[in-house]
């Protein structure tokens, strides 16, 4: 689906606000995509957040959809306009193993005060990709927010 942004410079904001969010740099998750709704971002495997069996632990691939959905909610908004996740709901198909991870989140139904998205965490390895989370996500859009991308 393709969406207009309401924000002309809205592929910097959206670059500018995952550069500013400490929690993204601290999980080592890099912006690898954006366009207008969709947003994606990698990891490496990292035992640092990892549960004990060796797996991406959940709340590292919940924190990754979260973000991934929310920014691409606001890449629609407008430059003073900013989101908070109002909602999510996530489901764990596999365990998480792999040597990177990528987030994908789609924005399938933008509207005034709420954006319906999803997102996708694929586990990625030598031999292929396996899907290993979805999420549904709701986010609420805040009107004069931090506008910061997030």
């Amino acid at each position: 689906m393709t969406f207009q942004p309401r924000d002309p410079g809205w592929e910097a904001r959206t670059r500018q606000g995952h550069a500013a969010q400490y929690m993204m740099r601290t999980l080592g998750m890099s912006l690898v995509g954006v366009a207008p709704g969709e947003v994606d971002v990698e990891m490496q495997w990292d035992q640092r957040f990892c549960e004990s069996g060796g797996g991406l632990h959940g709340g590292t691939v919940a924190t990754g959809l979260d973000t991934v959905c929310a920014s691409a909610a606001a890449s629609l908004q407008a430059a003073e306009d900013s989101v908070l996740t109002a909602e999510l709901k996530t489901n764990f198909l596999r365990h998480a193993t792999g040597e990177r991870f990528r987030f994908e989140g789609r924005v399938i139904k933008p509207g005034r005060t709420l954006v319906f998205t999803e997102g996708k965490c694929w586990a990625l390895s030598g031999d292929g990709e396996r899907l290993v989370a979805t999420m549904a996500a709701t986010m609420a859009v805040i009107v004069g927010g931090a506008g910061d991308g997030t």
